[in-house]
């Protein structure tokens, strides 16, 4: 094999495609962050258990006769299971929704994005603005269904960079540097 190269510039222009598949791992990535979803189940369950004492106390105070609390059970639970899977549907859409325009604000379509990619650090150049990321700051890699994402050292930070903006020699340059960082699927 031989080496990689000292420097790689790539470019190219963003594209709703782009900014769709950018996006997309961006709030895959967000959803299955494992503190995400425990406020949401926190505040669901403490909800649960307000609606279940309050059948006990419907219960035992004996308010709209005998079976009322499993009369009232029966028309409560299922209409909070369906409020709660459409609260579900609702997160992952407004999430989604979310990333979508941080995307296209980053990068909107037919900015023109350059790319060096170096063996100590990956600068992007946009119109507006460069950034300079320095590869020792990366703690992981994958690269894979179209995209390369880097994630920061506070493992909040993550950078998506399309195909688009690859090429072989640029991942050639980014296996050499990172190493067992860099995951490939």
């Amino acid at each position: 094999m031989t080496d990689a190269p000292r420097e790689v510039t790539t470019s190219y222009t963003s594209t709703e495609a782009v900014i769709e598949r950018e996006a997309r791992v961006l709030w895959r990535r967000q959803l299955s962050r494992p503190g995400f979803w425990r406020g949401f189940v926190l505040r669901r369950v403490a909800l649960s258990v307000v609606v279940v004492v309050l059948l006990v106390v419907v219960e035992v105070a004996e308010v709209g006769g005998p079976g009322a609390a499993l009369r009232g059970g029966l028309v409560l639970v299922p209409a909070f299971l369906a409020l709660l899977a459409l609260d579900v549907w609702m997160v992952r859409r407004r999430t989604l929704r979310a990333h979508r325009v941080l995307t296209r604000a980053g990068c909107p379509p037919g900015t023109v994005v350059t790319a060096a990619y170096r063996p100590d650090e990956v600068e992007f150049t946009l119109p507006t603005h460069r950034v300079a990321l320095p590869l020792s700051t990366v703690t992981s890699a994958v690269h894979g269904g179209g995209v390369l994402v880097l994630v920061g050292e506070d493992e909040e930070t993550a950078w998506v960079v399309p195909d688009e903006l690859l090429g072989d020699e640029a991942v050639r340059v980014l296996r050499a540097a990172l190493g067992t960082r860099l995951v490939e699927r």
